[in-house]
């Protein structure tokens, strides 16, 4: 934590402590060492001190499991900011959710198009220098 943010908690604290009575300071106190003492949330994207969570490969793994997978292109997947590399015909060890994220791209640009929305006017593409019959 930095050092102008761990300051103003302190600040904070002896603020609140010095508004309690002197026979009840010992309980705040202890309630707020208690506060102090617990473990931050460390899960990724977690909030710790107005900063989050970043996410690493380890938390992938554990998320999801892992499967062995076989791809068949060479692409590059980040999820969260983490990086994997899938190499054509290599097969590898990779999170589920990475897998799972490849065949869903796999399955999106397998599937045809079966027809674009009509936007009101005619398609300027051409081929070998003629136009394209319209149907």
């Amino acid at each position: 934590m930095p050092r102008k943010k761990v300051r103003r908690a302190i600040k904070e604290i002896k603020d609140i402590v010095e508004r309690v009575p002197n026979e009840g300071k010992t309980a705040v106190l202890e309630q707020v060492l208690e506060e102090a003492r617990k473990e931050p949330d460390r899960r990724p994207g977690a909030v710790i001190a107005g900063a989050k969570v970043p996410w690493n490969l380890h938390d992938w793994d554990k998320m999801d499991g892992v499967v062995t997978f076989t791809p068949d292109e060479t692409i590059k997947f980040t999820l969260n900011g983490v990086s994997r590399q899938f190499i054509a015909g290599v097969e590898g060890v990779f999170p589920k959710a990475f897998v799972d994220t490849y065949n869903r791209r796999k399955k999106i640009l397998m599937t045809p198009v079966k027809s674009l929305p009509d936007f009101g006017f005619e398609s300027q593409v051409t081929l070998g220098g003629g136009a394209l019959p319209s149907d």
